[in-house]
């Protein structure tokens, strides 16, 4: 076998890819469990958007630089930067189990929710952050 097909030969078994990877390897030898995990890319996109978002909030707003203008949220945050990111984690943890268990019957239908919903979030964002 010549070399390049070699190295563009897919690792398949835990020990291909212990060996090639070393520790990273054990946790690659499991992509059932991350697909478990996201079920679409869009979802696990969806989550990262949030993710950020929490963290930028809080850590911004933590530092005077910003005031939360979700109207919904901006209670929560006046209550303290951990109540709100109790709250947020909360809100992404169960939209993260919504769209996982819908994800069983209609994968579709999620994938597309969830490239509206990063689009959406972005949009929401940019225009944030681009009023000042």
């Amino acid at each position: 076998m010549p070399l390049c097909s070699r190295l563009h030969a897919p690792l398949t078994t835990r020990a291909e890819l212990s060996r090639h990877f070393g520790r990273f390897g054990t946790i690659l030898a499991f992509p059932s469990v991350v697909r478990a995990l996201f079920p679409t890319r869009a979802l696990a996109a969806l989550l990262a958007i949030g993710l950020l978002d929490l963290v930028a909030t809080a850590i911004l707003h933590a530092q005077g630089q910003i005031e939360e203008l979700n109207p919904v949220m901006a209670p929560v945050i006046a209550g303290g930067e951990w109540r709100f990111v109790a709250v947020k984690s909360a809100t992404l943890a169960f939209a993260w189990l919504i769209l996982a268990r819908r994800a069983k019957d209609a994968p579709t239908q999620v994938r597309r929710a969830c490239l509206w919903g990063c689009a959406a979030y972005l949009c929401l964002l940019g225009g944030a952050f681009l009023s000042g």
